[in-house]
């Protein structure tokens, strides 16, 4: 009686947690892209003044925290209200070359620009989280002009100052494919000690072919990126995709070595995409509750290490791809990156060969499995299509 219970305890958790996990993951549009994986970093830049203090200023170069809330109408000025929950609100203006996506909304961050009139120009933003952003240029594109008078990112690092520009802020930016020139906001308007050199950051604005090739900036974003984890998917022990039949079994295992992030609080997700042509195409493993349809939160717990754990031992009876993953992210409870790690194996299934079909032959008064052509070129007695437990060979 008392496994009964247990069983039908166990049975009612899996049902709840596959509704909720299905309303945690409901819009998990953005599934297992590839995320950013660098180090995290804490605030670079101190805050210099209040929500209040910045409503009131005039022509000032201010450092302030708070949330960045709804947009202002028209949404082509790129404006929003940013406050700290206290009577005053400013409208902090982000500028036509920034996208949504590098604008965290409803998020702790800090902002730099200059105050005036209860509204900020925002020339720089931190959050100490990641964003999914990705850029949309190099440094060798905009040296090359291919880019002229575009809205355009860069993901790099701002180096040294060009001096023979003087007042303007004009800096060598690295990526992988070469120094760009940037032109930052002037001092006035984002003095020297606010600029973050020798950090990761994403430059936002337009592209420029004057006498030289440069970035136009007045935005700078400083996001936290996803830290990073070891973590493995194998198919019958093999790190590479495997081919099996019908009549094979697959079993699927895991390792993760958290590095330096033991006990840091991430979502984890295992899922497979099947070949199932219908509403149940994807399946996640769910711990005890098995595998259960759709893209579901496997856990939302602090990390620890797992070495070779098996998650599937079975016969997969549909032909086609299947492709497991794992992966690990933010604790948001969506499967929208940045991925602190993931990994995935492809499985591809075809139909097992058919067996050949063997019958009861009485050779010398025992019974024999062969097929009938061989039971008659041995000079036996062929008796039928039955194992030879059914047969009788005495007569």
């Amino acid at each position: 009686m008392k496994k009964s219970r247990s069983l039908l305890a166990l049975s009612i958790l899996c049902v709840l947690s596959v509704f909720v996990m299905l309303a945690m993951t409901a819009h998990a549009g953005g599934i297992f892209a590839a995320g950013n994986n660098e180090s995290s970093f804490g605030w670079f830049w101190e805050t210099t003044h209040t929500i209040q203090e910045t409503f009131n200023a005039h022509n000032v170069v201010v450092v302030v925290e708070g949330k960045v809330g709804a947009q202002v109408d028209p949404a082509a000025w790129n404006v929003f209200m940013f406050g700290d929950g206290g009577d005053y609100d400013v409208r902090a203006n982000f500028g036509d070359s920034v996208p949504a996506a590098a604008i965290p909304l409803n998020k702790t961050v800090r902002i730099v620009g200059e105050a005036k009139d209860g509204e900020i120009a925002v020339h720089g933003l931190q959050i100490l989280e990641a964003l999914a952003v990705k850029p949309n240029a190099t440094a060798a594109e905009i040296n090359d002009g291919s880019r002229v008078d575009q809205d355009v990112s860069i993901r790099g690092k701002i180096g040294d100052r060009i001096e023979q520009y003087g007042y303007w802020n004009y800096y060598q930016f690295t990526d992988s494919t070469g120094i760009a020139t940037v032109d930052l906001p002037d001092e006035g308007e984002l003095p020297i000690s606010l600029i973050p050199q020798n950090m990761t950051c994403m430059i936002y604005g337009v592209a420029k072919n004057s006498s030289t090739p440069r970035l136009d900036s007045d935005y700078i974003l400083l996001a936290d990126s996803a830290p990073t984890v070891s973590l493995n998917i194998m198919a019958n022990n093999l790190d590479g995709d495997l081919s099996v039949t019908t009549a094979d079994y697959v079993s699927i295992s895991i390792h993760l070595d958290p590095l330096q992030n033991a006990g840091r609080l991430a979502d984890t997700w295992i899922a497979v995409s099947t070949p199932t042509i219908g509403m149940n195409t994807w399946y996640s493993y769910l711990g005890d509750c098995g595998w259960r349809p759709g893209i579901n939160l496997n856990a939302q717990s602090e990390l620890t290490a797992l070495s070779d754990q098996e998650i599937l031992r079975m016969k997969l009876s549909g032909t086609g791809e299947y492709t497991f993953y794992f992966a690990i992210d933010n604790p948001n409870g969506f499967a929208d990156g940045p991925w602190w790690g993931i990994d995935s194996v492809k499985v591809t299934v075809s139909d097992a060969p058919p067996q050949p079909t063997y019958s009861a032959c009485c050779l010398y008064g025992n019974c024999v499995q062969m097929s009938v052509a061989g039971c008659q070129q041995a000079g036996g007695t062929h008796i039928g299509d039955v194992s030879c437990e059914k047969a009788n060979c005495n007569f």
